[in-house]
């Protein structure tokens, strides 16, 4: 269940557009919105305001871990937004109240229970279309009943960012299909690198489903066995979701959803991403791998190959060959990245492969050492 309130300037979460503003101007606070998620365990408090304009933030916890003041320089407040609503059904967060003094706006949550600084999670997202300009400020608060230090702060800028909903690499590497030549190899490719894989879709975004499955739960265990393995050779791995969970919101919009896992890998400061998917066509009889890149760098088209090759080894999958695209993931992350369609989910032959544990772990080694043969062959 999904729990909704809002301070806003119109209906649909007040989400609206402020045109015309020259960048001498103080930028414009038009809207906050404030999601308390208890469809997914443990639930959290999710606040967005979006500003007209970019801006660069700083988040106080005050009162000794009651008060989440978010303070916002050379900025206005929208004439039509309310500046206080209060809180129903003992939400976390009691109450919000906006603020202005001159050109600096705050905005102030008010808890039923203390947080600490490691409860808070902050990042930024692109504004919605049409707006072209500006950005939406996102706030995790985790509530987990830890104290604070009254004052404690966290500052936030383009080159310093905090790493949103991180998530734990928790998975079991069993069979890993490595013998010991190959883990001393996956061991020096990847040793202290900063990975970032990307099981697609999760929570209300099921992706492709199949006869027996869905591609979110696919995408997820094969990611997480490739963590695993990324980990146990000392790579620095992160997922952008470890659990049966949308990133962004539930039933959001595919930008909001996308980009969230794009400010994961950028914040987390990635040296490459990893996207894992799974395919479908109507055609039930079409198999087989492919793998997309963008030349955005002059290291996509390795790192697709490398893997793409790695994959085709384990003589699972036909070969669908390696293509340039331009998938979001691909244009807006940092650092080389490649999308993974591992076979077909419409293909029964497929299917069943994907759903074997055994298969999951081939996979999700044979995806481990593309990574470190990319590592490997870019020292040289």
């Amino acid at each position: 269940m999904i729990k909704k309130w809002c301070i806003a300037a119109a209906v649909f979460f007040g989400v609206i557009g402020v045109g015309g503003i020259q960048a001498a101007t103080p930028a414009r606070v038009t809207a906050v919105r404030s999601v308390f998620r208890t469809d997914v365990q443990p639930a959290f408090s999710r606040t967005v305001v979006t500003v007209d304009q970019p801006v660069i933030p700083r988040l106080v916890i005050t009162g000794k871990g009651s008060v989440v003041k978010l303070t916002l320089p050379q900025t206005v407040l929208s004439p039509l937004l309310q500046t206080s609503l209060q809180a129903k059904d003992n939400e976390p967060i009691q109450k919000i109240m906006l603020t202005q003094q001159g050109t600096r706006t705050t905005v102030a949550m008010y808890l039923a229970q203390a947080i600490g600084r490691d409860d808070v999670r902050f990042f930024s997202l692109p504004p919605i279309a049409p707006q072209k300009k500006g950005m939406r400020l996102v706030m995790d608060l985790d509530n987990r009943r830890q104290e604070a230090a009254p004052g404690e702060t966290v500052s936030w800028t383009e080159q310093s960012r905090r790493l949103p909903p991180s998530v734990p690499v928790v998975a079991p590497v069993g069979s890993d299909f490595l013998d010991a030549g190959q883990w001393q190899r996956l061991r020096q490719g990847v040793k202290g690198k900063r990975i970032c894989l990307d099981p697609g879709h999760g929570g209300s975004d099921v992706g492709a489903a199949g006869r027996m499955s869905q591609e979110k739960n696919l995408t997820l265990a094969i990611a997480r066995r490739t963590a695993a393995i990324l980990t146990a050779a000392g790579a620095k791995a992160v997922l952008t979701r470890s659990r049966d969970v949308d990133v962004f919101a539930p039933h959001d919009g595919a930008v909001e959803e996308l980009q969230a896992r794009c400010t994961i890998a950028n914040a987390y400061g990635a040296e490459i991403m990893v996207c894992i998917h799974i395919n479908s066509s109507e055609n039930t009889a079409i198999r087989g791998v492919e793998t997309f890149y963008n030349g955005k760098t002059p290291y996509d088209y390795s790192l697709a190959k490398y893997i793409h090759t790695r994959v085709l080894r384990t003589g699972v999958f036909p070969d669908r060959g390696v293509h340039s695209g331009d998938f979001y993931m691909l244009l807006h992350t940092d650092m080389p990245a490649v999308l993974m369609e591992l076979g077909f989910i419409s293909n029964e032959q497929d299917e069943k492969i994907l759903n074997t544990e055994e298969r999951q772990q081939q996979l999700a080694a044979s995806i481990a050492e593309g990574v470190a043969e990319y590592f490997i062959h870019r020292k040289k």
